[in-house]
């Protein structure tokens, strides 16, 4: 494997461990919703209406610090990772447009020995494995791409629905 193919399976690799962090992030941030949102349901809110309406400034108060929270881990996971994808996919496609190119060449050769011609059928083979690497390296980082924005939206949606009153 050449250093073009490991640069960017180490950038695919990092994209993995930002989304287990983030994933990670997004998991405490939720179980700590819950945590303060159980304490918060527990209340006897049989009081007076202003302790009352103190409990539900309260608590509109939690509900967007965690909303706020969740915002702040999805822009940095997002900054951390987007980029990375996106390089993973551009290099992927200038690599893929590139050796298309050289099989072009490779297959407008003519006139050439049986000997000759057998090495050039297997260089285009080697080189159709590769742009097939790369187009695996793409599909890679797109389902990377949707699994995180999956992963941010349910997040968000089970957070907001968490503090919708």
């Amino acid at each position: 494997m050449g250093s073009i193919k490991k640069g960017l399976d180490s950038l695919s690799s990092q994209v993995e461990q930002t989304k287990k962090e983030g994933l990670e992030k997004f998991e405490k941030t939720g179980n700590e919703s819950d945590q303060a949102k159980g304490v918060l349901d527990s209340l006897d809110r049989n009081i007076d209406e202003d302790d009352t309406s103190m409990i539900d400034t309260a608590e509109k108060d939690i509900g967007k610090s965690f909303l706020e929270r969740n915002e702040q881990e999805t822009k940095e996971l997002e900054d951390n990772t987007n980029p990375l994808l996106e390089k993973v996919m551009d290099t992927s496609n200038e690599q893929k447009e590139r050796l298309a190119e050289n099989i072009n060449k490779l297959s407008s050769i003519e006139q050439i020995t049986d000997t000759g011609k057998a090495h050039i059928d297997e260089g285009i083979e080697n080189l159709n494995n590769s742009v097939n690497e790369y187009s695996e390296r793409i599909d890679n980082a797109e389902t990377s791409l949707e699994e995180k924005d999956k992963m941010i939206q349910e997040e968000r949606e089970r957070i907001e629905k968490q503090w919708e009153r």
